[in-house]
């Protein structure tokens, strides 16, 4: 209870109009609590349901969940669940982060976090509580080990968001759960199409946001949002 109140402090303390609002937090009838902002909208998995995204609107949400999750990041926490069923997209076409429940504070100054359990081959794409912290389908190969986590662990899975919002499928499946934990630890990610704009540069992004090894990756959600090939993709596609 000391370890959830002082990381839901922490995601209370986030300030960002990308991250929904954290109001209070607590515990009821032996369950932990969050009450958050009420965000109107649909979920990134009910608009994939529903429409194909164009690349440039997928570009720009994902850009704007990288604002949110510098933000977090800044204050110290770490998301640990990004995945579309955890960011709506508002009327007015902004994404918004929600469910900090898996959220890590990590200490001032750390780099990293707290371990997580290793993902077992039974376990399902979604979160298993008890087992591991997140959803298999979205979780980094650091998860899955069950090593530490930090920043780049959210941009691992925003990668893959991307990924899915632009090639309409995720970038590591498997007919099993086991099939699909092996992918991610060992396969590359099949390159995608932007109907030959801006593609090369497009396949680069997702290329360093998914590598296996976190010092091969973004070191901040600030510098994937600056990236020049991420740049590059966004003017070509005005």
């Amino acid at each position: 209870m000391v370890r959830f109140r002082r990381e839901a402090r922490a995601a209370s303390g986030v300030s960002h109009r990308g991250v929904a609002h954290v109001y209070d937090f607590g515990e009821a009838e032996d369950r932990h609590y969050l009450a958050m902002e009420y965000v109107e909208g649909l979920s990134l998995r009910e608009v994939l349901r529903h429409e194909s995204l164009s690349v440039g609107a997928a570009v720009a949400l994902a850009s704007q969940v990288a604002a949110a999750l510098s933000a977090a990041h800044e204050r110290g926490v770490v998301h640990r669940d990004i995945k579309p069923e955890n960011i709506v997209v508002t009327g007015e076409g902004h994404a918004k982060v929600l469910d900090f429940g898996l959220a890590k504070l990590l200490e001032a100054g750390e780099r990293v976090g707290a371990r997580a359990e290793p993902a077992p081959a039974h376990a399902t794409l979604d979160s298993a509580p008890g087992l591991i912290m997140g959803t298999v389908a979205y979780m980094s190969p650091e998860q899955l080990r069950g090593e530490e986590v930090d920043a780049r662990t959210d941009l691992w899975s925003l990668g893959g968001v991307l990924y899915e919002m632009v090639a309409r499928r995720r970038p590591f499946e498997g007919k099993t759960p086991a099939d699909q934990i092996a992918a991610i630890l060992h396969a590359g990610p099949p390159a995608v199409n932007a109907d030959g704009r801006a593609t090369e540069e497009l396949n680069r992004v997702l290329g360093k946001a998914l590598a296996k090894e976190r010092a091969a990756r973004y070191r901040t959600a600030g510098e994937f949002a600056r990236e020049d090939d991420y740049v590059a993709v966004r003017r070509a596609l005005d």
